[in-house]
């Protein structure tokens, strides 16, 4: 859930860049409906955060779980 909501945000707070001189934007954002550059750079690493700390809590959960489960079985 936290990756989707991440990358829905990502996709719909930026705005289209051309990333090839023979491909042209086609389509612009209304400026209202996306972030200045500085406050989606800070969002984007606040999103990474997030989701490098989810990662943390689910590597010590599965580890957690992996001992309690050798415990079980001996």
């Amino acid at each position: 859930m936290i990756m989707s909501t991440s990358i829905a945000y990502l996709t719909s707070r930026s705005n289209f860049l051309q990333v090839d001189s023979e491909i042209p934007i086609t389509k612009q954002r209304n400026p209202e409906k996306y972030d200045t550059p500085e406050v989606f750079e800070a969002n984007k690493k606040e999103l990474v955060t997030d989701l490098i700390r989810k990662a943390k809590q689910v590597d010590i959960s599965s580890t957690l779980y992996q001992s309690q489960n050798r415990r079980n079985f001996k």
